[in-house]
């Protein structure tokens, strides 16, 4: 799972709609529709919620934070995404653990274009 989940994670999907929602905090993450990045949409708020520690075990990790920045740099490559996870098992683990929380668990709906990630 590890090389296709970290290049999607935060990318978008849905629509705009929902991004400004009047209602904050949102009863559900997945209510704001949009699924955003790390500072919005539902991804934001996931990570502010219900996978903030997920965040925090992976931002705050030396190997998950490589792992990021290894597979930022592979975009589509897929050989360049499992060399990164075969290289950092623990980081593609910790990040595979913050995806997992953030597309499968909180925001289902909202980013619902990357849902073949989820186990």
């Amino acid at each position: 799972m590890a090389t296709s989940v970290a290049a999607s994670v935060g990318t978008g999907g849905g629509g705009d709609a929902g991004a400004d929602a009047s209602a904050y905090p949102p009863k559900s993450c997945d209510e704001l529709v949009l699924c955003g990045d790390y500072s919005r949409g539902c991804t934001g708020c996931a990570v502010k919620g219900p996978c903030l520690m997920a965040y925090e075990g992976c931002f705050g990790d030396k190997s998950c934070v490589e792992f990021n920045m290894c597979m930022a740099g592979c975009e589509d490559d897929v050989g360049c995404q499992s060399g990164c996870a075969m290289g950092n098992p623990l980081g593609a683990e910790r990040y595979n653990t913050l995806v997992t929380c953030i597309i499968c668990d909180s925001c289902a709906t909202s980013c619902s274009d990357s849902a073949s990630l989820c186990p």
